[in-house]
């Protein structure tokens, strides 16, 4: 019986607070990038986005990044709270939920 929650605790763990933490960020980040360059798009021209964003890609980028980083945690403590929930959540880790979702609200 034992074995049986461990493997149920071990899966649930690579696929909520694993894979998904980091395709979501990386998708994050993608979605903020694109979003960058439709933005300047509309508002001059593709060649104005690319000029623009080779003067300034390291701030761009680690804005991006940064996102990116962001939106993982978030979704990783989303999973972990998940993953507590059905092993067995305490309140400190909902509140944990609650305070991540708070503050990626106010970012």
């Amino acid at each position: 019986m034992v074995n049986v929650k461990k493997v149920t605790y071990e899966k649930l763990h690579r696929k909520h607070l694993v894979r998904k933490p980091l395709i979501f960020g990386v998708l994050g980040s993608l979605i903020l990038l694109s979003l960058y360059f439709l933005i300047l798009t509309l508002a001059n021209s593709f060649q104005h986005a690319i000029q623009e964003f080779f003067r300034l890609w390291y701030w761009i980028l680690l804005l991006v990044i940064g996102f990116g980083v962001q939106v993982g945690l978030y979704v990783y403590i989303k999973g972990f709270v998940k993953v507590r929930s059905i092993v067995g959540a305490t309140g400190s880790v909902a509140a944990t939920g609650g305070v991540s979702t708070a503050s990626m609200v106010a970012c």
